[in-house]
């Protein structure tokens, strides 16, 4: 069971990088096979695989978070 969750998780951080590589290949250079090798492993997912959470803010403090106050960084405040 750890194992199958580790693999979610592996593939969920692979796809939040190819997505956000225009951040990352300047870092990891032109020459890198990193992005290409991640590109090679999404093709074999299906399409609806490919795809990642996007980020969503809260306007105000879950009710499941109780004994402390939430800081601005973490809920946009209005």
């Amino acid at each position: 069971m750890i194992n199958s969750q580790k693999v979610h998780i592996i593939a969920a951080q692979n796809r939040w990088f190819y997505h956000h590589k225009y951040l990352f290949t300047p870092l990891v250079g032109a020459k890198s096979h990193f992005f290409a090798n991640l590109e090679t492993e999404l093709e074999g997912f299906a399409p609806e695989n490919r795809s990642i959470v996007q980020f969503e803010e809260i306007e105000q403090q879950p009710k499941l978070i109780q004994g402390g106050q939430m800081k601005g960084y973490q809920v946009r405040r209005t």
